[in-house]
């Protein structure tokens, strides 16, 4: 008499194990799995972040935010805060894709006692990189028409950006009588912001020869030339 257990066939032992490999990557899914800044669908000034450690930060629109934690089970996530000495809790749900991830929170609603649905989307590392890429085509189609190359004359003309994987900064253009056309660029367009000779204008700093800062309504901040 034969004891022990039964080999499977090849085909169902590979069933089992796509089987297992599934339940286990839904059913024991990590906080760090979601962990990213998620903005809110209808109002992309407010925010979701939510932390590799389990902690979260929710900002709002008149300023400021609202901190907690938050757990995971399967695609379903719930936010635990206090708000004004009073614990509360949101129930929500996960939602991936290929284009990224889905995070929309039943929320109180500040006007009644219903709650409220808010969606925060995370773009996946293509769906960004495709987004950065239209967005830097459109911002070519932009500056196209300007003056941005420099020369012995204008030295200082060319594209200025705070880092230079943003896709809008300044555009430093030539002008006529050693002045430069400056105006602030994105994929949408341009807006002029002054014309100015630079050198001599206490308005800008220079830190070297791809750098410089200008002042603005923050301040003086600075900007790299990237093209």
């Amino acid at each position: 008499m034969q004891t022990g257990v039964r080999k499977l066939p090849r085909e169902a032992s590979i069933v089992l194990a796509c089987f297992f490999f599934v339940f286990v990557s839904v059913s024991c899914r990590r906080t760090s799995d979601i962990a990213g800044k998620y903005y809110d669908i209808d109002k992309s000034h407010e925010s979701l972040e939510l932390n590799p450690d389990g902690t979260f930060y929710r900002s709002l629109a008149s300023g400021g935010g609202v901190t907690g934690t938050y757990v995971v089970n399967k695609n379903e996530i719930t936010l635990k805060m206090r708000v004004q000495g009073t614990d509360m809790g949101s129930k929500g749900e996960i939602l991936e894709s290929d284009k990224g991830v889905r995070v929309t929170i039943m929320e109180p609603n500040a006007f009644g006692s219903r709650e409220v649905a808010r969606s925060f989307f995370r773009p996946s590392a293509a769906e960004e990189a495709r987004g950065r890429k239209a967005a830097e085509a459109a911002l070519d189609k932009v500056i196209a028409p300007l003056n941005l190359m420099p020369s012995p004359e204008y030295p200082l003309a060319g594209f200025w950006r705070k880092n230079c994987a943003d896709a809008f900064g300044l555009a430093i253009s030539t002008a006529v009588d050693k002045r430069y056309t400056v105006s602030f660029c994105g994929p949408g367009g341009c807006s002029e912001l002054r014309k100015t000779a630079i050198i001599n204008d206490h308005d800008f700093r220079f830190i070297e020869k791809d750098s410089i800062e200008m002042n603005g309504a923050s301040g003086f901040m600075r900007w790299v030339r990237c093209r």
